[in-house]
């Protein structure tokens, strides 16, 4: 039976770390025929990945313990404990 590419790579290539995943990603865009030049596309998708990436982090709440890590995991716990009867 023949796999397609994404049986294939969810098979195999997705188990895979991400570290090894990016080298076989460069290695395969290398070895196209536009030797790794990227199209206008190309280019616009990484722009916006890479502009999308400068976000994480960025945000501000206002409240001094925002990044509490100890508290937003309470404040989950609480909420997904919850049956939220007030709601409804």
């Amino acid at each position: 039976m023949q796999q397609s590419v994404q049986e294939f790579y969810t098979k195999n290539i997705l188990p895979l770390d991400e570290h090894v995943r990016a080298k076989l990603a460069e290695l395969i865009i290398g070895d196209l025929p536009n030797r790794g030049q990227t199209t206008g596309l190309e280019e616009s998708h990484l722009r916006t990945k890479s502009s999308i990436r400068n976000l994480f982090g960025k945000g501000r709440s206002g409240d001094s313990r925002g990044g509490d890590n100890e508290r937003i995991d309470a404040d989950l716990t609480r909420e997904y404990g919850s049956k939220h009867e007030d709601a409804y």
